[in-house]
């Protein structure tokens, strides 16, 4: 993958980066038509159509020859298979309309709600059905902290209804890359067979994780020149952005933003956020090795004083009536690298929305040693590096 480095732009104004803020919580759901981005190689499956017996074969030789499963975690591929989302070829397989099983297997799923469902559950299926702002991928987020296991799980099978029927139910905000980089649920992934490669992504992921644990805190951020430009939203955390590192280029040393639990000075860095200048629709193609790390944008992000107060969807008046103004933010690309120990995201290493950062998080930013220890969902992913049992190296 390519990963030119030098051309430097004007950091554009505070507009800019504080898109930055709700960057990651666009949360639009599973798309199955996420395709890379534009990076070298990728693993390509062929399907029959149907998900029959062509895909199978394809999906049982990538699994003998892929090197890459450790990036994501356990509870990765537990949401990805549960929701029948692509880990081979980056959305363009039909994982989530197999012929592997019948009309009865179908049938005999059970409803981990019996059927009655729950008051929670329709504020589930409600909100995710709107999804299609910042500020309501966050709400998603949030109340996901606050169902039960069962309706947890009867929100997946919800959900896994929904892209079956509709082809992924993509709520992308405004501007975004077609939801690409920016939704609620698990990524696709485009599986890597060249180990040259897996090695080349394993070490940018340490240097990356280096990068994030050397400025612990939200003051740290501040003492090297990072300026907050939102507050916390669950899914997203708080982006502080470095305005003198807006430019043209991906260097995995230099994140644009750090993105921290809580909206005070001894929060603690959950990720990581790269912010390149590229003007046009076409996704960035510069990145971490391999095809997995996509890029979104938020046009019309409402800014005042250099930090966000209102998502992209939010009106011009509305805007102006919060002593605001509207944004641009068309040339400005974001991807996120959830890299910090504790705060892996289970929706996959790069996903644009991280369901460990829920409402509860900020609650103990600060005093809970950091590493999203705060988390109220933290025993429902396993964070053990991935694959499942039955992958290679599982």
């Amino acid at each position: 993958m390519l990963a030119p480095r030098g051309i430097r732009l004007s950091p554009m104004v505070a507009g800019l980066a504080a898109f930055a803020l709700m960057g990651a919580a666009t949360a639009a759901v599973v798309s199955p038509d996420a395709a890379n981005h534009g990076h070298s190689e990728s693993a390509a499956g062929h399907s029959d159509g149907h998900g029959g017996t062509d895909m199978v074969a394809d999906m049982a030789a990538i699994d003998a020859a892929r090197c890459d499963t450790s990036f994501n975690t356990v509870g990765y591929y537990v949401e990805t298979e549960l929701l029948g989302v692509d880990t081979y070829a980056g959305g363009t397989m039909d994982i989530g309309h197999d012929d592997h099983g019948s009309l009865t297997d179908t049938l005999a799923v059970a409803d981990p709600l019996g059927g009655r469902g729950s008051a929670h559950l329709d504020t589930l299926v409600s909100l995710s059905s709107q999804a299609n702002s910042e500020s309501a991928a966050g709400a998603v987020v949030a109340a996901l902290g606050d169902a039960t296991e069962p309706e947890y799980a009867a929100w997946q099978q919800w959900l896994k209804t929904q892209n079956a029927s509709h082809g992924g139910h993509d709520a992308a905000a405004p501007g975004d890359n077609g939801g690409h980089g920016a939704h609620l649920g698990p990524q696709a992934w485009t599986a890597m067979l060249d180990q040259q490669q897996c090695d080349e992504l394993a070490a940018e992921i340490d240097v990356a994780r280096e990068v994030a644990m050397a400025y612990p805190t939200a003051a740290d951020a501040t003492a090297a020149g990072y300026f907050k430009v939102t507050n916390y939203l669950p899914g997203i955390a708080a982006h502080y952005m470095n305005f003198g590192n807006v430019d043209g280029t991906f260097e995995i040393t230099e994140p644009e933003m750090l993105l921290y639990d809580g909206n005070e000075a001894n929060a603690s860095i959950v990720g990581l956020s790269y912010y390149v200048m590229l003007a046009g629709d076409a996704e960035p193609t510069q990145g971490f090795t391999g095809t997995n790390d996509h890029y979104h944008r938020h046009v019309g992000l409402c800014i005042r004083g250099g930090l966000v107060v209102g998502d992209t969807t939010l009106s011009a008046e509305d805007c102006t009536a919060r002593g605001g103004n509207k944004s641009g933010g068309s040339a400005g690309w974001m991807s996120h690298a959830w890299v910090v120990p504790g705060c892996e995201s289970p929706w996959g290493l790069f996903s644009g929305a991280n369901p460990m950062l829920d409402k509860a998080l900020p609650e103990t930013s600060g005093t809970d040693g950091g590493g999203c220890a705060g988390s109220s969902v933290r025993d429902r992913y396993d964070p053990t590096p991935g694959p499942l049992r039955g992958l290679p190296g599982g």
